[in-house]
């Protein structure tokens, strides 16, 4: 049990509505107790149970914004609502208020700096899959104390757009496809972020953001009422009860009109109908009008660009009288408002330098407990797993050795050193008589694994590599202006390799550089190695004097990867053939892309000759082990921000390795690294057990090594999925593909399906998934002991809360923790989730799962309209179980 749960007790972590205690026990811990609550909140009142929860708390004396607000120029105005750079807007210098500065989320706190390391939570589908608002409470906090540490105020993050499409690239960022699992969530990490002084949380991407391809001008067409029932709500909950400071619009058009600018969305719904007094702030480079934006009430343009919309352009209009003054300042005190919560008013208040994260060992060990409780048992006959500790267990897969522990894109971070190797973890929960081999299988990985230590040991010093800078066109040449260490090639954040915004040796120089990055190495092995090399612009790589490969690209790259900065690069490789000891003389020389400076250079050791013989090899060592734990799946290139991925499918080498592992053993066990659904209908009626470990972060590698051995994890296994896992795409509520539903034609993306959203489509057409939303096995056995906690039927007035108390008892051999989840539906519309509860059980244990269903879910079920109250005589039926599909018990509701 946690500290927290000590504190709060047990029950209190089984109610949404005590969820307040959780984080005002965090707040007190990130203020050291020492720290007041300002409860002068600027912001809309939240309801009275969370009332101390979206306080944004400050210290010191401040300035009001008002007073700021009136002593402030056009020009200093129009600073506010611009951006200054990619993470600032302008700050007022002449009053001493500093720049507000903001950084990416959700998997961690990045910072301005990329090579400055950040603690890496679970992705957003593994935080789905705990079902857990406190364990959500935590990591937000941990996430607070990361925001701060790099000297920003505000965390882009939580999404909280739908799972609509499988295959989105971003699928694996956002909680789950269903608004109220999405809401309670997003609830919870937001306090969670907010609960540290002088942090809050910027709520993105409004609205209908919910796919990569066309994401910048595809129009999203959507009815107001499907709107307001499914994709604004988890939004709305962000605002009105989470008391997120910050919304961030969706780069896509909405019914016709850009996010960015569109005022139905953010003056009448966001400022109007839910009174949100914070910022709105556009997406990077999601913005395409000067007035219109003002006008529809965006407060603050993000980043600074020479053809900004704000900024100059924004300046000159008002200097011409062509846009309102009182509009401009209206904006502007939308962002002193928030910068005044933020502590930045104060008088004392100055810019943050950013500094690495503590990763101490409470942290670790809660992204430890995230990860694992994240994972999801999705299949165990005859109880497979946990497998014993003295297990003899072969291990295949290049994920095992080397887990994705994120999706790829602006959420990624630098990760601090962590143990990626699901190989390692789990020989270390092996007891003495278990054992662990690895084989590779077959090679899916999108690059080659960073040239590092894993081949090589470096010949003298601490760097791997010493980069010479050249000024001028062309090739390096003639004397260096200077030189940096490279200590690593690992992934900086959202790039791959090495990544710089500018000359790393003369930051402020504006003129074409090169550079020439040397080693001595010493091969640790006898082999055949493999080296890679990718780049922006031109690079070339020889060994031991040897030109290896060139990597002159064509036009047609080029412009791609100036055009998208997020764009993977293309990879060459070539193989080399070393002695045990001898040493590798290694030089890159590199001109980097004008726009986009980043290199990669990879490297492994290749002791198969094809695919056919790491095949055989894995299949051998199967047929000697007790059983095989073979991991696969994607990577943050395969799943990743800027584009939707191909399809659902596996490659086809993983798909006939696995066939042929439980050919020759079936005592396997698939453990699936990826952050969206993959079709596994070719083999998984025969395979032992499934297990779903997402991208689980920086402890993701230890906490599925715990999840697969007896005893070695408290709980075990715990998580349910967040999304309806479908046999095929054809399948899903999008259609047939590609179609109007998706990616869309002529530039409209139809939402047809409108309220059937994911498990409701499939239970109004009767179309049977793989497995159901909220499906999860767990190594315990649970039983609801008594149906007479629920009655058959009760009768409730208009605008009343519901409690439901049901009993859950641990029946197994093993202690566990169950989802209890409660669904609503009325006049026969099809079953939705209303509310759930998390309970933990030791053996024997009998609990209660407290159920809040509350009178505006009820009224959004048995109304037709938003404002429309329960009628007399209306009949609600409420179906408790493990997963939509199941309704073990039935409640119905009369409205009197």
């Amino acid at each position: 049990m946690t500290s927290i749960e000590k504190m709060c007790g047990p029950s209190n972590l089984r109610s949404r509505k005590r969820l307040d205690v959780l984080v005002c026990q965090i707040n007190n811990n990130n203020h050291n107790n020492n720290a007041n609550n300002n409860n002068n909140n600027q912001f809309l009142p939240p309801p009275p149970e969370v009332s101390r929860l979206s306080q944004i708390s400050v210290l010191g004396e401040a300035r009001s914004w008002e007073d700021v607000l009136s002593k402030l120029t056009v020009e200093e105005c129009v600073g506010l609502v611009s951006g200054r750079d990619f993470w600032h807007n302008g700050g007022v210098p002449r009053l001493s208020v500093p720049a507000l500065q903001v950084t990416d989320g959700p998997s961690g706190a990045r910072g301005p700096d990329l090579q400055t390391p950040s603690a890496c939570v679970p992705c957003g589908v593994a935080l789905g899959a705990t079902w857990n608002e406190a364990l959500c409470t935590e990591v937000g906090a941990l996430l607070g104390r990361e925001t701060r540490a790099k000297g920003a105020q505000i965390l882009l993050a939580p999404t909280v757009n739908l799972q609509r499409v499988p295959t989105a690239g971003r699928h694996f960022e956002c909680f789950s496809e269903d608004p109220d699992l999405t809401s309670r969530l997003a609830v919870a990490y937001i306090r969670g972020v907010q609960s540290v002084s002088g942090v809050g949380a910027c709520v993105k991407h409004l609205v209908a953001n919910d796919q990569e391809q066309d994401r910048m001008s595809v129009s999203a067409e959507v009815t107001e009422r499907t709107l307001r029932r499914v994709y604004l709500r988890p939004f709305e909950a962000a605002v009105k009860e989470g008391g997120a400071v910050a919304v961030m619009t969706g780069y896509n058009r909405l019914n016709g009109t850009f996010c960015s600018q569109h005022s139905w969305l953010l003056r009448d719904i966001l400022r109007g109908e839910w009174g949100f007094q914070g910022l709105v702030m556009s997406d990077w480079f999601g913005t395409h009008s000067t007035e219109s934006c003002l006008a529809a009430g965006l407060d603050l343009e993000m980043p600074y660009r020479r053809d900004m919309f704000y900024g100059d352009r924004l300046l000159q209009l008002a200097r011409e009288g062509e846009v309102s003054e009182a509009e401009l300042r209206s904006r502007a005190a939308s962002v002193l408002r928030v910068m005044g919560q933020l502590g930045l008013l104060e008088e004392s208040a100055r810019e943050q330098r950013p500094h690495a994260s503590r990763n101490g060992d409470a942290d670790r060990e809660l992204l430890r407990r995230a990860a694992e409780e994240s994972i999801v048992l999705l299949k165990n006959d005859k109880n497979l797993l946990p497998l014993p500790s003295t297990s003899h267990v072969a291990v295949i897969g290049a994920n095992a050795q080397r887990l994705t522990l994120q999706g790829g894109g602006s959420p990624q971070v630098l990760l601090h050193p962590a143990n990626r190797s699901v190989v390692d973890a789990l020989g270390k929960c092996l007891s003495e008589g278990g054992c662990v081999t690895w084989e590779l299988g077959c090679d899916t990985a999108s690059y080659l694994p960073p040239l590092g230590q894993d081949c090589f040991r470096a010949s003298s010093g601490d760097a791997l590599l010493e980069m010479s800078v050249f000024l001028g066109k062309g090739w390096p040449q003639g004397s260096p202006i200077g030189s940096v260490p490279v200590h690593s090639m690992e992934p900086q954040a959202v790039f791959k390799g090495l990544m710089f915004h500018r000359n790393p040796v003369r930051p402020k120089s504006r003129e074409p550089w090169s550079a020439r990055l040397v080693t001595r190495l010493i091969a640790t092995e006898a082999g055949r190695y493999e080296f890679g090399l990718g780049c922006s612009g031109r690079a070339r790589l020889r060994v031991n004097g040897r030109l290896l490969l060139a990597e002159p690209q064509d036009d047609e790259t080029r412009r791609r990867v100036e055009q998208d900065i997020l764009a993977p690069l293309p990879e060459k490789r070539a193989e080399f053939i070393l002695e045990a000891g001898e040493t590798l003389e290694l030089e890159v020389d590199w001109i980097p892309d004008r726009l986009r400076a980043q290199l990669m250079i990879g490297c492994r050791r290749r002791d198969w000759v094809d695919e056919s013989e790491m095949r055989h090899r894995a299949v051998a060592a199967a047929k000697l082990a007790d059983a095989v734990v073979v991991v696969v799946g994607t990577d943050e290139v395969i799943e990743t921000e800027g584009k939707d991925q191909d399809s659902m499918d596996l490659p086809v080498a993983v798909v006939k390795l696995i066939e042929e592992l439980i050919a020759a053993n079936p005592r396997t066990v698939v453990c699936l690294n990826a952050g969206s659904p993959k079709n596994l209908c070719p083999w998984v009626d025969k395979v032992g057990a499934v297990v779903s470990a997402w991208f689980g972060g920086q402890e993701g590698a230890e906490a599925l090594g715990a999840a697969l051995v007896d005893g070695a994890s408290h709980w075990g296994p715990s998580g349910r999925l967040p999304f309806t896992w479908p046999r095929s795409l054809s399948d899903c509520p999008t259609g047939p593909l590609p179609g109007p539903q998706y990616p869309g034609e002529n530039g409209r993306v139809l939402y047809a399906e409108g309220e059937q959203v994911g498990y409701r489509w499939y239970a109004a057409r009767g179309i049977a998934p793989l497995f159901s939303f909220g499906h999860g096995l767990s190594y315990a056995q649970f039983e609801f002991v008594s149906r007479g906690r629920l009655p058959e039927s009760r009768l409730i007035s208009p605008g009343q809360d519901v409690t439901l108390h049901v009993a859950v008892k641990n029946v197994g051999e093993r202690r566990g923790k169950e989802v209890v989840q409660a669904y609503l539906s009325s006049r026969g519309s099809t079953r939705s989730l209303a509310a759930f509860a998390k309970v933990e059980l030791e053996v024997g244990e009998e609990g209660d799962a407290v159920l809040l269903l509350t009178a505006a879910r009820l009224q959004l079920c048995g109304s037709e309209a938003p404002d429309e109250p329960l009628a007399k005589g209306s009949l609600l039926h409420v179906f408790v179980g493990r997963s939509a599909e199941d309704g073990s018990l039935r409640q119905i509701l009369e409205v009197v």
